[in-house]
Parts: structure tokens; sequence; C-alpha cells
């Protein structure tokens, strides 16, 4: 009885450890790829948005992760990296037990010159093809929405003084849009839209805010400030 009850426990102890070891693998994955991509968006914003720091906020808070292609680069890429790290440590160990001390000397120091090459040459491939991804982007100025979808040559540009209607509405399960209309009769739709910037603009502009039923009205808390300053402050320079 009691043996029967350490091996139970054993067994329980073990799936605890396994679950605990796989639950952090994957957040460690998961982690590292975020981190990937908020590197790309960063090099996209330097690269590719060409207004001054501080004259503009971003909403698009590590939207290249929406940004499916580049998803699927850098899954590939965190599946690679360690792929050519176990292999070289294997090659490592392989080649140390051969106690054959004339090439002994020299295959390792190859070895590792081989990987930093492997990792170099996949590290610059997902650069160059994660381009596109890193060049989208939708960013605030005082006097303009600017947009870079990914399928789009150019960036569009929506003067905030051709604002002639905004509105708040809740499209499927609970996204939350808001609707801008302008006077040329253009429309944008963005979800996510950070609700005090929403509120700034439209006190700007002079225009209500039409509310959806399903929309809560209050001001939220901005997520990116710029310079810690106010956005009455930041939107007074126009």
């Amino acid at each position: 009885m009691r043996q029967a009850t350490a091996s139970s426990w054993k067994s329980r102890l073990k799936t605890v450890i396994f679950a605990v070891l796989a639950f952090g693998a994957v957040g460690a994955f998961l982690t590292s790829m975020w981190a990937v991509l908020e590197v790309l968006r960063w090099l996209g914003g330097l690269m590719f948005i060409h207004v001054p720091a501080g004259r503009y906020i971003r909403l698009d808070s590590n939207s290249i992760i929406n940004v499916w292609p580049n998803n699927v680069l850098v899954f590939f890429y965190m599946l690679v990296v360690p792929s050519l790290l176990a292999n070289s440590v294997e090659q490592y160990r392989k080649r140390t037990k051969r106690k054959r001390h004339t090439v002994a000397g020299a295959r390792p120091a190859w070895s590792w010159r081989l990987l930093s090459l492997r990792l170099s040459g996949v590290t610059l491939a997902l650069f160059v093809l994660a381009v596109p991804g890193m060049n989208t982007y939708t960013i605030v100025t005082p006097v303009a929405i600017v947009q870079k979808t990914f399928f789009s040559v150019h960036a569009d540009t929506y003067p905030i003084s051709a604002l002639s209607g905004i509105a708040c509405t809740v499209a499927g399960r609970g996204t939350i849009f808001t609707d801008f209309s302008l006077v040329d009769g253009r429309q944008l739709s963005l979800s996510g839209f950070n609700t005090r910037v929403v509120t700034a603009i439209a006190k700007v502009r002079g225009i209500r805010i039409d509310y959806d039923s399903r929309c809560a009205s209050g001001v939220g808390i901005p997520s990116h400030d710029p310079s810690a300053a106010a956005l009455a402050a930041f939107f007074g320079h126009t």
C-alpha cells in the first residue's frame, strides 16, 4: 500500500514538473518571439517613420505582431536558431570525444566560426524578408493621422483639419473601432485607438464623438505620451 502511494506521489510530481517545464518552454519561446518582433518594429520606426521623436504618437503598439508574414518569419527564425545551436554543440561533443589531438585543435574553432556565419546569414535573411512588415505603422502627428499598411506602396495621410466626423463602433465579438470621416469623402477605421488621443483630436477639431451603444465613452489612460507632455500641449502646436 505504501509502495503504491509513493509511486503515485512520484508520478504526480513528475507530471507537475513536466507541466511546469513545458509551460516554461512555451513561455520562453513566445517571449523570445515577441522580443524579436519588438526589435523589428523599433528598427522599422527608425527606418521608415520620417518624423522627429516626440513629434508623433505611435498608435500601433507592437502592431508588427499583427503583420502575419512577419509572424511566420519570426516563428521559423525562433525554430532555426536553437536547431543550429544544438547541432553545433552536438558536433563539438563528438569531436572532443575523439582523441585525435592533431585535428581537434583546429576543428572546434572552425565549428564556432561556421555557426556564427550561419546565425548571421539567418538573421540577415529575416531582416531583409521582414522589411515590408517593418514598414507598417499608424501614427498621429499634431496635424495628421498617417497610416502605412502592409500592401500599400505609400503612406496615407489624413489631415486632422479635414476631419468631419468621429465615431466609436463595435464589430464582431467586441472589437472596438474608431471611424474617422473626412470632408473629401475618405474613411479611416482603426481598432485599438487610444481613447484619450481620440478625445484630444475631437477637441482640437471641435467635433463631437458619436459613441455606439456598446462603446465606453470614458477617457482612457494613454499608452504613449510624447515627452511626458499633456496631449493638449502636443496638439497645441498646430
